[in-house]
């Protein structure tokens, strides 16, 4: 035993569900993976000069830890977890050279059968009338492609090309941009000026979340992903709240817009209103997100 496992042992289990180490450790995902190219992060086992900073999640309890190296998951002794690390390593190169404009080709450099699965299981693929509204087809076509000995067809190497270009490498460049986020940026995701005009004619007012799906803000009950991935309901219309409340306050049945002081109620009301949406927008970034940084 030395001093690093040692602390690698009570750290996981402090944040485990059982007290023992053996079942402890069968606890645990890897959820991200993170490059510090300064060498100035230190591992929770106390072993200092980390490049590559992996995060892992207990399944039972939601806890995770942070940074992690890949010599102390490799201590879990699960074959899964190694799978990851070298997946998520795959994972990390492959936004590496998203990152840097590098030329992207389906071969042993960036891509393996893990990675697709892990592609496919986390929304690369998106239901198009190219895969018949059915992403699980675009996974199967790579996979296909992947394991081939020979050269895949002048047709296929267009597919392979136009489904690295449309879906991999925008959902690559998302994971960038999601790795660089801080909480201030959770903090401050919309501010009132996003939600103006949602106080005009708008039905719904949409946008786009840290991870690259959709919220949809709505007064009125929907459908799961109606419009979507993840929907907030307001308690009314706030067109129709913001009229109501200026009429209460002029106490009239109609709103003269031409009266400056009814423009300066309105614009005051406008931003008040604006601005408790961004705060609730904002609530439920950082509650649905927050583990992106960890």
């Amino acid at each position: 035993m030395t001093v690093q496992f040692d602390q690698l042992v009570h750290e996981v289990v402090k944040q485990s569900e059982s007290n023992n180490w053996d079942e402890a450790k069968t606890e645990w995902n890897i959820v991200n993976l993170m490059e510090d190219k300064t060498e100035e992060s230190q591992c929770i086992c106390g072993q200092p000069n980390l490049r590559y900073l992996y995060t892992i999640k207990n399944v039972k309890n939601g806890n995770t830890l942070f940074p992690i190296r890949s010599q102390c998951i490799n201590q879990f002794k699960q074959d899964d977890l190694d799978n990851d690390v070298t997946t998520y390593r795959k994972l990390l190169e492959l936004q590496q050279a998203v990152a840097d404009r590098k030329f992207i080709t389906l071969n042993t450099e960036y891509f393996s059968r893990n990675v697709l699965l892990y592609l496919y299981e986390n929304g690369a693929f998106k239901p198009n009338e190219f895969n018949n509204h059915n992403p699980k087809n675009d996974y199967n076509f790579l996979l296909k492609i992947f394991n081939k000995h020979e050269q895949p067809s002048e047709k296929e190497q267009k597919k392979v090309t136009a489904l690295i270009m449309n879906a991999i490498i925008p959902f690559a460049q998302e994971r960038v941009k999601t790795n660089q986020l801080t909480m201030s940026d959770l903090e401050n995701w919309v501010d009132a000026s996003d939600i103006g005009y949602i106080l005009g004619s708008e039905d719904t007012f949409s946008f786009e979340a840290p991870d690259g799906k959709d919220i949809c803000i709505s007064w009125e009950e929907l459908e799961d992903n109606d419009y979507g991935d993840i929907n907030l309901l307001l308690s009314s219309d706030p067109s129709t709240f913001l009229n109501d409340s200026i009429d209460f306050a002029y106490n009239r049945n109609s709103i003269d817009f031409n009266d400056p002081e009814c423009q300066d109620q309105n614009n005051e009301l406008s931003k008040e209103i604006s601005e408790a949406i961004a705060a609730c927008v904002n609530d439920k970034i950082v509650e649905d997100y927050k583990d992106l940084l960890e």
